[in-house]
């Protein structure tokens, strides 16, 4: 074996969204826009390379085995928050070795690094993604499931070693740029089986993404790297999540507003709103709360129908999100640009509203087997013609998978 393939989803809010801060129903799925790491054994190097940021970044094993000495991280058989010493020392040896401000994301893959692979094996991770960064899809915490997946798998099947096809040691660090920045994906793997990932092995890789996303983000729900390790659609209430039954058989359009949003802000504006008027925003919070739940029962009951003759579910779900946003839009979380993207999509039958944060970011449409496609695609265009960004996507598919790379 070569190395490894790993592949994780991002996540869409349903339902649930500002609510779900206040111990309400809320409702994620996994979508099928996808992040992607290759992890392969090199000489010498550790090379992280991520060609759709045009960054690479290249450390010797021996810089590598000397941070670990310096961080002494300790051997965990749990997971465990880095402590933040480590994290400044990790931060440090990147100001000094790359001469730029650490990435935090480059911070957590050094981290989970030195944490599961201690021996600082040479190794080549590239890393290429289909969700857009920054608009609340998740990509950062399908980025932390692939670190997790990957180097946790790569380490367990036996790697750690330069590998040698026979005619000597497979050497990237001359050819980063020639063959994977430039090329972007070298031929010298073919993709092999699939690994069947047991549920404890899901359990630790879920439980390693999260201490990635902390570094990333300080205090993150654990809503995105349970969707992207799990896939399907799980539910989060009171601090508890709940898998439920996959939803595969609906897609959804994404249209990327490319508006930018600040969630601790819009976060604090309905909590300001609600302490001015808890009498009128409570009521509000119960609606979007029994939305979550009555949404929730009308999925399963597709899913039982294997989403077929479903006409009638269809039309509930349709109106279902018709009537979240609203309930978005009085919390004052919606946006001249999303109610565009609503008007337009509106116009060709489809329901959209607002996911995450709001205040720009990211709308949805639901496209059930019973929308009519061509409305789908002319309101695809009408929408790029606007300036937006759309994507179409399944949701509710698989979560993280893994494959051998196999030399060819």
């Amino acid at each position: 074996m070569a190395g490894m393939r790993v592949s994780a989803p991002g996540k869409v809010i349903l339902h649930g969204e500002h609510a779900v801060v206040y111990g309400k129903t809320a409702i994620a799925v996994s979508v099928g826009l996808r992040t992607t790491m290759d992890i392969k054994a090199v000489t010498d190097h550790v090379i992280l390379l991520m060609p759709d940021l045009n960054k690479s970044y290249s450390w010797p094993t021996e810089q590598l085995q000397s941070l670990a000495l310096l961080t002494n991280i300790p051997s965990q058989e749990n997971p465990q928050p880095a402590p933040p010493e480590v994290l400044t020392k990790i931060r440090q040896f990147l100001t000094n070795s790359v001469s730029v401000d650490p990435d935090n994301g480059v911070i957590s893959f050094l981290y989970l690094y030195l944490s599961l692979l201690p021996h600082c094996p040479p190794l080549s991770a590239r890393i290429t993604s289909d969700i857009p960064i920054g608009a609340g899809l998740g990509s950062s915490a399908a980025l932390s499931v692939c670190f997790a997946s990957g180097l946790l798998l790569y380490g367990r099947n036996g790697n750690g070693i330069a590998l040698n096809n026979g005619n000597g040691m497979v050497d990237d660090n001359e050819n980063v740029k020639k063959s994977v920045v430039e090329n972007g994906n070298p031929s010298m793997e073919k993709l092999g089986s699939r690994l069947d990932l047991s549920t404890k092995e899901k359990e630790v890789i879920c439980s390693w993404a999260f201490m990635s996303e902390k570094i990333m983000h300080g205090t993150p729900s654990g809503i995105d790297n349970s969707v992207s390790t799990y896939g399907g659609v799980v539910t989060f209430c009171s601090g508890s999540m709940t898998p439920q039954s996959d939803l595969s058989g609906l897609d959804i359009l994404l249209t990327n507003t490319c508006v930018g949003r600040n969630t601790r802000q819009l976060v604090a504006a309905v909590k300001e709103r609600y302490d001015i008027f808890p009498e009128v925003v409570q009521p509000i919070m119960e609606a979007v709360d029994k939305l979550s739940l009555a949404a929730l029962d009308t999925f399963q009951a597709c899913r039982v129908k294997n989403f077929s003759d479903c006409s009638t579910e269809f039309s509930q779900l349709e109106s279902l999100v018709d009537m979240n946003q609203g309930l978005l839009a009085s919390l004052g979380v919606s946006h001249p640009s999303l109610e565009k993207v609503i008007q337009i999509t509106a116009a060709y039958g489809l329901h959209t509203k607002l996911t995450g944060a709001g205040g720009g970011g990211v709308a949805f449409s639901l496209v059930t087997p019973g929308t009519d496609k061509n409305k789908v695609e002319k309101a695809k265009c009408e929408l790029e013609l606007s300036g937006f960004k759309c994507y179409t996507a399944s949701i509710g598919g698989t979560g993280v998978m893994a494959w051998d790379l196999q030399l060819i």
